[in-house]
């Protein structure tokens, strides 16, 4: 979880315009062909599935525990 941690070490600026924008494709790139691929413009179904959106929401609560240690 470093690159969360220190976004400016891992992202080249000069090929992002944001770091949102990195992370979004990286987001796209590590769902691509499975069935929680992920697109921008239109949320997966999956991710609405009460057994998805809790196995994520719980990741998220790790993530946020990481970075705000």
């Amino acid at each position: 979880m470093t690159i969360l941690n220190n976004p400016e070490d891992y992202i080249e600026s000069s090929e992002y315009f944001s770091w949102e924008v990195y992370f979004n494709k990286l987001l796209v790139k590590e769902t691509e062909g499975t069935y929680l691929q992920y697109s921008k413009s239109k949320l997966n179904s999956s991710y609405l599935n009460d057994k998805e959106k809790n196995k994520i929401l719980n990741v998220i609560k790790i993530i946020i525990g990481i970075i705000c240690d």
